[in-house]
């Protein structure tokens, strides 16, 4: 198990007998997508679905970025990374093509 896999584990485990959180967290490819797309059906049914965020949740988010004085040093690379995630997040929104 990996240790992304262990923390999913580990945090599913707090609400789940921790056989299904194992089962859960070594999910993937279609098991894992059949598993999302009924976990947000059961989101939606209860009112309980996170929103998509707009244009506006990922430009404050870019703003935050920008001001954010982090408690532990990262690196300019890791810096890029967040703000190319973002990025793309909007560009995705915005619906263009670059």
């Amino acid at each position: 198990m990996t240790s992304q896999q262990q923390a999913i584990k580990n945090a599913l485990a707090a609400m789940l007998p921790e056989e299904t959180a194992e089962m859960l967290a070594e999910l993937n490819g279609t098991k894992l997508q059949v598993v999302y797309q009924l976990m947000c059906e059961q989101a939606q049914y209860h009112g309980v679905a996170v929103e998509e965020p707009t244009a506006k949740d990922v430009l404050e988010n870019l703003n935050e970025l920008a001001q954010a004085e982090f408690k532990t040093p990262i690196t300019v690379s890791e810096f890029q990374d967040l703000v190319s995630t973002q990025v793309s997040q909007l560009i995705e929104i915005l619906g263009l093509d670059i």
